[in-house]
């Protein structure tokens, strides 16, 4: 595949993990990658999976903190000079630990916010000058769903992803007459590193407590979901469990609405679904009302 075939590309954080899986799969679909990170082992580990799927010729790497603003100012121009230009900026750097809020001291809730948010700004400033330059640049930053849904014992990671997501809305609209478009990836858990550690930690129930035995496990909140008919394969059975739930009050009071009055948890297709249900209704209504209207 070639789809990206004579992009030029900086990934961080591609020694491990979602960074690291980005500059591979970048390479496979013909982009030229220069990726960077704190952990030179992980990118010479890049770099041998790269040889093996033979894009190791269209593969740069440098180490590079990017927390440090002198080390981020140098590394950047120095990667998109080596590129001859810069055309998508990768950001997934970044850095997880699990603790509770009252124990979390100031050095780490700093450490955090210094890689995950600071970091993402330092990169993407530096970043931005070769980009507009091209007229389409485009930022990719990856926050998280600990930004939008609770996630106890994470306060400091949660609020790094969370300021990604706002960082990344706003440059969006800054730099949109210039061609330059940004977004925002949410994913889960993956299988890295950092992530196994905090499950290693999550494990400990008597540092935890109790309120993460009481939390659903995967499978159940996946059985809750499937019972509400969010997971429906019936496109009707979808509508009419949708149509009921939002007709009983009992059950609304529970839904978390945004703007629109369309539940939060719903993706785009049952949001639209929901719309025209209540337009429906809206229009059942008013014809009830203009028949029951006297004559004269």
């Amino acid at each position: 595949m070639d789809r990206l075939n004579g992009k030029r590309v900086l990934v961080t954080g591609g020694a491990s993990g979602i960074g690291q899986a980005s500059a591979l799969r970048l390479l496979d679909e013909g982009a030229r990658v220069l990726t960077t990170d704190i952990d030179e082992t992980g990118l010479k580990e890049t770099s041998r999976r790269a040889a093996e799927a033979g894009t190791c010729d269209r593969l740069g790497t440098l180490p590079l903190d990017i927390s440090q603003e002198d080390a981020v100012d140098a590394t950047v121009p120095a990667a998109a000079e080596q590129l001859g230009g810069l055309d998508v900026l990768v950001n997934a750097a970044g850095t997880l630990h699990s603790a509770h809020t009252h124990e979390c001291s100031l050095e780490l809730w700093n450490r955090i916010l210094a890689v995950n948010l600071t970091g993402t700004f330092l990169v993407t400033r530096a970043a931005l000058p070769a980009l507009l330059e091209t007229g389409s640049g485009v930022v990719i930053n990856f926050s998280s769903t600990s930004a939008n849904f609770a996630h106890p014992y994470m306060a400091a990671y949660a609020a790094s992803k969370g300021g990604i997501q706002s960082f990344t809305h706003s440059i969006a609209l800054e730099y949109a007459k210039q061609g330059l478009r940004a977004v925002s990836l949410v994913p889960g858990g993956d299988s890295q590193r950092h992530h196994r550690d905090h499950r290693g930690q999550a494990a400990r129930r008597h540092r935890l407590g109790p309120v993460h035995q009481a939390l659903p496990r995967p499978r159940q909140r996946l059985r809750t979901a499937g019972a509400r008919g969010r997971r429906g394969r019936d496109a009707r059975l979808r509508r009419r469990r949708l149509h009921h739930r939002h007709r009983d009050p009992r059950r609304r009071r529970h839904a978390p609405v945004v703007h629109g009055g369309v539940p939060r948890g719903l993706v785009a297709g049952q949001q639209r679904d929901v719309r025209e249900i209540r337009e429906t209704e809206a229009i059942r209504r008013n014809g009830r009302r203009i028949d029951r209207t006297p004559a004269g």
